[in-house]
């Protein structure tokens, strides 16, 4: 077998040259690498095509703006081998990375594997990860369990996949935000045997542009929201409603961390907030994760917000 490597580009100029040298770096060389343009305004897909040169394995296309999630959802379209996996632009990988995904998937005839990464600090030291895996074999449930905890995290770019699979599941989604998480989620009742490996191969490198690192917009809401219920339609025992409680939580303090604290008070925000809030009419239950962030609220004097909150442990207590 052989894997489709799928990369979505924008505005990655300054990234790519390093990203296409680990590729051609690779240990496993039975590959293809897809770079997709995200119609990038700087000069990624000259610099890209210079970095190529004319190495066969890799290809180039140049889209309109849709984001990565559409993107991803092309490269797939145009990817020839039955294998996939991603990078995102902007970071890079070591030269065993496909090796170690594409040996486990072979030996272990998984539907999924995933694996642990290193994260590349603006300094540009590399750190692991608090999310490190173990080599392991898990059965549906326990993937399940595991990703809505996020103990396995709903990266695309960490994994191998299936196209078979991917092909089932896989849409052209514009909202860009969880949009991988959501993809996992959906991918969850096609799966049977997925394996964990402890490997570091991938290079997670740190943006401050990133969406992860911006305050939270409208659209972000809605994107969570979205998550929420892929979630949602994952749940099928007590064990799962209880990590689907805890699921919620987490993507509440999400909010929260991300945001800067003069931001908390902007009645926008706090508007998204509650519209998110009151959208969660089934959750049932309260967790420290709460308490700790109305205990924070109230100690940087954000009594709007924390009232807000209030609201919300009552309402999730019903």
């Amino acid at each position: 077998m052989k894997i489709s490597v799928i990369i979505p580009i924008y505005n990655n100029a300054t990234h790519i040259n390093q990203l296409v040298i680990a590729l051609q770096a690779q240990t496993f060389t039975k590959f293809e690498a897809l770079f997709i343009d995200d119609a990038s305004t700087d000069n990624s897909v000259a610099t890209l095509t210079a970095a190529i040169g004319d190495d066969a394995r890799m290809r180039v296309f140049t889209n309109q703006h849709h984001g990565q999630s559409w993107q991803r959802h092309f490269g797939v379209q145009q990817a020839q081998y039955d294998l996939i996996s991603f990078v995102d632009g902007d970071d890079w990988v070591q030269p065993a990375f496909l090796a170690h995904l594409y040996t486990a998937m072979r030996d272990n005839d998984a539907d999924l594997v995933t694996a642990s990464y290193q994260v590349q600090t603006p300094t540009g030291k590399l750190q692991a990860t608090d999310k490190l895996t173990t080599n392991a074999i898990l059965d549906q449930t326990a993937y399940k369990q595991a990703l809505m905890t996020d103990d396995i995290q709903g990266f695309c770019w960490n994994k191998l996949y299936r196209k078979r699979l991917l092909q089932q599941v896989m849409i052209p989604d514009e909202n860009n935000f969880f949009e991988d998480t959501r993809l996992n989620a959906a991918l969850v009742p096609l799966l049977h045997k997925i394996v964990t490996i402890d490997a570091t191969d991938y290079v997670y490198v740190q943006n401050a542009n990133s969406v992860l690192h911006q305050v939270p917009t409208h659209s972000d809401f809605v994107g969570l929201t979205a998550t929420l219920q892929a979630f949602s339609a994952l749940v099928h025992s007590p064990k799962d409603a209880q990590l689907y409680k805890y699921r919620y939580l987490l993507i509440l303090t999400l909010i929260i961390q991300r945001t800067p604290w003069r931001e908390l008070s902007n009645p926008a925000l706090s508007a998204a907030v509650s519209d998110f809030a009151t959208d969660q009419t089934s959750l049932r239950g309260v967790t420290s994760k709460v308490k700790w962030l109305f205990a924070q609220l109230l100690a940087q004097h954000q009594i709007k917000l924390a009232k807000l909150l209030l609201i919300i442990l009552f309402k999730i207590r019903k």
